[in-house]
């Protein structure tokens, strides 16, 4: 709407027909299992958009660095998000060690934000 809010948004689909106005935009942001099953390494999480919440699916994985663990100093652990921005990753990783004294540098993480945001 060119006399609305500018802080709504619209989400569309490019389709052969042309643009087609997506209901529901939590579906492009959610994998079909999520829902029905239990995952372990995957949340649900709610964002705001505008006035419009929008869900999305996070899925993570945690696993020990066995090379750091036992002591290799040449040995790096490895930190991979998708979907999202590595530096928010890395000050998460950060706060976490800081705050709730939980040490992650020994662990490799692994995040994935189905869909993507900006």
């Amino acid at each position: 709407n060119r006399f609305g809010s500018t802080s709504e948004i619209g989400v569309f689909s490019m389709t052969s027909q042309g643009l087609i106005d997506i209901s529901n935009p939590s579906d492009i942001f959610l994998s079909s299992s999520i829902l029905s099953t239990s995952q372990e390494g995957s949340a649900v999480a709610v964002i705001m958009e505008g006035s419009r919440p929008i869900l999305l699916e996070i899925q993570s994985l945690v696993s020990v660095n066995y090379g750091i663990a036992s002591g290799n100093s040449k040995q790096t652990i490895r930190r991979t998000i998708e979907g999202y921005s590595i530096q928010r990753l890395l000050l998460i990783c950060a706060v976490l060690e800081k705050r709730l004294h939980i040490n992650l540098y020994v662990y490799d993480i692994y995040i994935n934000i189905v869909g993507g945001i900006r």
